[in-house]
């Protein structure tokens, strides 16, 4: 899962013309909102048993003199199942499926483990209900991304025009 905040690319083309401050400037401001929704994201993903999901969350630059751009990643498989969910299944190779209830469970079976306390075996699950928390951000980084680069042109329009 990724969000990427690219500029435009007549503002692409625009940036080369700019002076550096300008440039500074967009790179800037788009690198806070890519900061505040990579915070967002972390607070929205579900920690779990592990809290893997939640710390996979990377930020890539991609900011040059030319061009601003910036890049929010979760590569875990984790996440593709909490963004998109899952259907009803059952067991592929066993008769039933080992389901943990708690973290110690989580990491497989063994002797030490109670049924009904540390895991349960099932027929069949329902599936993960998607939790859409990429696409949702994604909406909201576009508008606040937009609005900083609006901001900070005009005022690069009004300095030096």
């Amino acid at each position: 899962m990724s969000v990427k905040i690219l500029g435009m690319r007549e503002v692409k083309a625009g940036l080369r013309k700019l002076p550096t401050a300008v440039n500074r400037a967009l790179s800037l401001g788009l690198k806070k909102v890519a900061v505040h929704a990579m915070g967002r994201l972390i607070q929205q993903t579900p920690k779990g048993f592990t809290g893997q999901t939640r710390r996979s969350w990377s930020l890539l630059n991609y900011s040059s003199g030319t061009s601003v751009g910036f890049e929010l990643n979760n590569k875990t498989r984790t996440m593709r199942f909490l963004e998109f969910g899952t259907k009803a299944h059952g067991p592929k190779r066993s008769k039933f499926l080992y389901i943990p209830k708690n973290r110690k469970a989580s990491f497989g079976w063994d002797n030490s483990l109670k049924f009904g306390k540390d895991y349960i075996l099932t027929k069949r699950v329902s599936g993960i209900k998607a939790l859409k928390i990429v696409e949702r951000r994604r909406k909201i980084v576009e508008r606040q991304g937009s609005a900083v680069m609006n901001r900070i042109l005009k005022a690069a329009i009004q300095a030096f025009g």
